[in-house]
């Protein structure tokens, strides 16, 4: 019994001699296992800051270079550009930027008197309507008279609305007409839903629509999401817009398959990366890469675009690529984007 005890017992040891070995050997390597793990999750993160850091200093030097041009941008434009930017900005210093921009244009507004002549078939076009609409907005806005204007386009509507609104232009464009003739109560909300879900019809009814078509339905959708957000007013719930997100994803995969973009399609795909943060929905690959052709084809000074293009399509194209860029605030600053922001 006791050999067989003793046999026992030189068994016994030998098997947590062999644990311990075992033991021994995964606590040596499991900490080089972490380690390693620990050393890639680390590269990852850091690619990843770094990532973010180039789109960061991309969107300062955009918006600095738009700041540097605010003298020449014609300035109802001016200000609504630097609104747009102050009120998204997570940046500190852009922000007290933006609002030093925003106190000297704001500062120029002078009041004026608007007398409007609905009978002057000039204003059955909407480019020569606009002016007065957004003119009317600015003072509904800054708590100024503006009613006995704003019924003279009430009339004007009823008699020509599809004129005005006609089949000729194009879909954004008559968007955001209708949204912003709602904006002013001198259209029924409908107008705009109606508009919404036609542009909405049209995209379905297309399953392989024309490269130009496609291009013109992707701008529609864009607006959609922008005049849904009260241009920068509030963020969206991303159910409610679901096939606006696939067309997005579509034209993201297609255009930036592509060797080369020209500054239009930039142009476009920038405003859906600027739709996806109001979104809020993830870029995907796709998306990453835009990022990534953005930051290759900025241009020294800051802006965005080419000699080719006029210079209200440059700097049109250095906002939206600033603002794709741009880290947005979790709430966003100012009221409606015709109000002022500076107190006067």
């Amino acid at each position: 019994m006791q050999g067989l005890l003793k046999e026992y017992g030189i068994m016994v040891k030998r098997k947590i001699y062999g644990v311990c070995c075992v033991c021994l050997c995964w606590a040596m390597l499991f900490p080089a296992c972490q380690t390693k793990t620990r050393v890639q999750d680390g590269a990852q993160h850091a690619v990843g800051n770094d990532f973010e850091q180039q789109k960061a200093e991309a969107a300062r030097r955009g918006t600095l270079w738009l700041i540097s041009q605010k003298d020449v941008i014609p300035h109802n434009f001016a200000l609504v550009t630097f609104r747009k930017l102050y009120r998204v900005a997570a940046d500190e210093q852009l922000r007290a930027a933006l609002l030093n921009v925003l106190r000297e244009k704001e500062a120029q507004v002078q009041p004026k008197d608007i007398v409007f002549d609905g009978t002057d078939e000039r204003y059955l076009n909407w480019y020569v309507l606009r002016p007065v609409v957004v003119d009317l907005l600015n003072k509904k806005c800054a708590g100024e008279a503006y009613a006995s204007e704003a019924n003279k386009i009430v009339q004007l509507l009823k008699k020509h609305g599809k004129t005005i609104l006609n089949e000729k232009m194009i879909l954004s464009q008559r968007l955001v007409a209708a949204y912003l003739l709602c904006e002013l109560g001198v259209a029924d909300k409908r107008l705009y839903r109606q508009m919404v879900a036609e542009i909405r019809r049209q995209v379905r009814a297309m399953k392989n629509p024309p490269e130009s078509r496609f291009f013109f339905n992707l701008y529609a959708l864009t607006h959609i999401v922008f005049t849904s957000s009260g241009y920068y007013d509030r963020y969206l719930n991303k159910d409610a817009f679901a096939l606006e997100i696939t067309v997005f994803r579509k034209a993201l995969r297609h255009y930036t398959a592509a060797p080369e973009m020209n500054p239009k399609i930039a142009d476009l795909l920038s405003e859906i990366l600027i739709c996806y943060k109001l979104l809020g929905v993830e870029p995907g690959e796709p998306g990453k890469k835009m990022y990534r052709i953005l930051l290759d084809q900025q241009n020294a000074d800051g802006s965005w675009g080419n000699g080719e293009q006029t210079d209200s399509a440059k700097v049109h194209h250095t906002v939206v690529a600033t603002l794709a860029l741009m880290e947005f605030v979790p709430e966003f600053r100012g009221r409606d984007i015709h109000c002022m922001v500076t107190k006067r």
